[in-house]
């Protein structure tokens, strides 16, 4: 490199977030009786969102440190090298770097920064959907960077393998990426299927994961089996305790039969949500509307979405009368279970021309219906 010379095109270098990485500038090298008071480094950082920062610099002999854990060695100087040294890189140091060296003569080098943060994948390792009923298995995919990450389901069966999405039995269930407070993104990605599905009582479902810090897709897998309903075990014991509470209700029939009428009609209903939207919705982006259902279990409860006709008539009385909809969107929602909350999700992506169309969310419970309406509005991005 040659005195007053400048870098003609940036270099370009890429580190895990938490690892350390040196970022080079070498230039000439000074003379032996160096007066450190004519040599005057800066080290500066554009982020992506075009923002200047200072990181380092060394003037007059004293060193300023402006990103902690920054170093450039003062001895390396003397060996023409004002690399930068960065400990427990975090995505915020991404963007371009440039030193700046004056010797007194002005050296000037840049290179671009690329940080990158590798999934983690969280997955049960065997789980069991119940003969006749529906079971929800989720992906959990957390703390990485870029945001750009693809997630597909596979189900496998000896040495085939099939994608999910070809079931009329499987639906699968993907929400949008969250932004942690480090930078990086977490997403879920859920799949449902019956019983039914698994083949021979036993099933490999794999989640697979694309992202920029993988040569090749990830996967994770979890055994799903299928389990009988419980039956009730009855021996000698149990035969003497059945016997004894017979005979204590017969005795107790009027107090008893008071208190379980009292208990039927007095049961509390469940509670319904009115309709949440993932923030402000957007034309052409997907958005989803939620409604969250309290107090039931979920094999009691069924939702229904539907998207109504300009001016019609909202009002449902029973689940025999027909609904005044010019849509109905129930197979394309998913329903969320932690066994208390139960959340349904209808996600949409909409044209500005279906701005204020109006939702509905329809929940039947043990002979109820409770209806949740919303009107969306859609901004042109």
């Amino acid at each position: 490199m040659f005195s007053g010379s400048s870098a003609d095109k940036a270099r370009k270098l890429s580190v895990l977030v938490g690892t350390d990485v040196t970022v080079s500038c070498l230039f000439n090298k000074l003379s032996k009786l160096v007066d450190w008071s004519t040599l005057t480094i800066e080290w500066n950082m554009v982020d992506k969102h075009a923002e200047k920062n200072i990181v380092y610099t060394f003037e007059d002999g004293s060193v300023h440190v402006y990103r902690d854990g920054s170093v450039v060695d003062k001895m390396g100087l003397l060996q023409s090298n004002a690399s930068l040294q960065l400990h427990n890189v975090t995505v915020g140091d991404e963007g371009l770097y440039t030193c700046r060296i004056i010797t007194p003569v002005v050296y000037t080098e840049t290179t671009s920064l690329e940080v990158l943060a590798r999934p983690s994948l969280s997955l049960p390792e065997r789980a069991a959907v119940t003969e006749g009923e529906e079971k929800t298995i989720q992906c959990d995919i957390t703390g990485f960077y870029p945001e750009k990450l693809d997630v597909t389901w596979y189900f496998q069966n000896g040495s085939r393998t099939v994608h999910a999405g070809v079931s009329h039995l499987s639906r699968v269930c993907t929400e949008m990426a969250v932004h942690n407070s480090d930078g990086t993104y977490s997403i879920r990605s859920g799949i449902t299927l019956h019983s039914s599905a698994v083949k021979d009582g036993e099933m490999c479902i794999i989640c697979q994961v694309e992202h920029r810090t993988y040569t090749r897709p990830h996967n994770r897998s979890v055994i799903l089996t299928v389990q009988a309903p419980s039956q009730p075990l009855y021996n000698a014991v149990t035969l003497i305790a059945v016997t004894s509470a017979i005979s204590l209700l017969l005795v107790t029939s009027v107090i008893g039969g008071t208190l379980l009428l009292y208990m039927y009609f007095c049961k509390a209903p469940p509670s319904v949500s009115e309709i949440s939207q993932s923030g402000i919705i957007y034309a052409q982006v997907a958005s989803e509307l939620k409604c969250t259902i309290q107090g039931a279990r979920q094999r009691e409860i069924r939702v229904k979405w539907f998207k109504l006709r300009s001016g019609a008539d909202s009002v449902v009385e029973s689940e025999s009368i027909p609904l005044m909809v010019s849509e109905d969107l129930s197979e394309e929602a998913c329903l969320h279970s932690d066994g208390k909350h139960h959340t349904s999700v209808l996600t949409v992506c909409l044209a500005v021309t279906e701005d204020l169309n109006k939702y509905q969310c329809v929940v039947l419970c043990r002979g109820k219906t409770f209806i949740r309406e919303t009107t969306v509005r859609v901004k042109g991005e």
